[in-house]
């Protein structure tokens, strides 16, 4: 028997859907399942889609993150910045990938959150909102603190160290002089480091 030449488009395009529907599910699970927050916010700053990470590191139940405005999970000042960030992410139509915003969770702990941000365009090109990827750093933001605030008071004590000092940096410059070497001396650390 004559094969109808339909058949083989009709399981093309039958193993075209399955393949399409296998690669959405697949990508689906992978967005659930990343440590990274996946969300997707219209153009006011509601959110539309975020995945369970988000919730995580917002500190929020999904049905307290839907439709909520970002401003919600943050304090004024960095509303503020938010709204800034993410206007000039419209107007110039470039995302940013090093957003660094205070979140306050439920529980009212605050967490540092690195968010990357690009606009969304529907198929006539106009901006209808914004996605990107947040994750939590507040424990690395935690221990640079920690030691910018560790080198501030080690600073402190070697200024008034008696002794000349001198600390240079891994790649030999200069990087501090404490004011016994200045008096001793007569070099500043401008003078040294031009």
């Amino acid at each position: 028997p004559a094969s109808n030449p339909d058949d083989g488009s009709r399981r093309a395009e039958t193993l075209t859907e399955a393949s399409g529907k296998l690669s959405s599910e697949r990508y689906q699970a992978f967005v659930e399942n990343i440590e990274e927050g996946v969300y997707e916010v219209d153009i006011h700053g509601n959110f539309l889609y975020f995945n369970n990470s988000l919730c995580r590191i917002f500190g929020y139940p999904r049905e307290e993150i839907q439709f909520q405005n970002f401003s919600k999970f943050m304090t004024d000042a960095y509303a503020k910045k938010a709204i800034e960030t993410f206007s000039g992410i419209y107007r110039t139509g470039q995302g940013v990938s090093d957003i660094v915003w205070e979140m306050i969770g439920k529980d009212g702990k605050k967490r540092m959150v690195e968010l990357s941000a690009k606009v969304i365009q529907n198929r006539a090109g106009e901006t209808i909102g914004f996605r990107g990827i947040a994750r939590d750093i507040t424990n690395r933001f935690r221990t640079l603190k920690a030691l910018e605030e560790s080198e501030r008071r080690y600073r402190t004590l070697l200024d008034f160290v008696p002794y000349p000092i001198v600390v240079f940096s891994l790649d030999g410059r200069v990087s501090y002089l404490n004011p016994a070497f200045t008096e001793v001396f007569g070099w500043t650390l401008d003078e040294l480091e031009g």
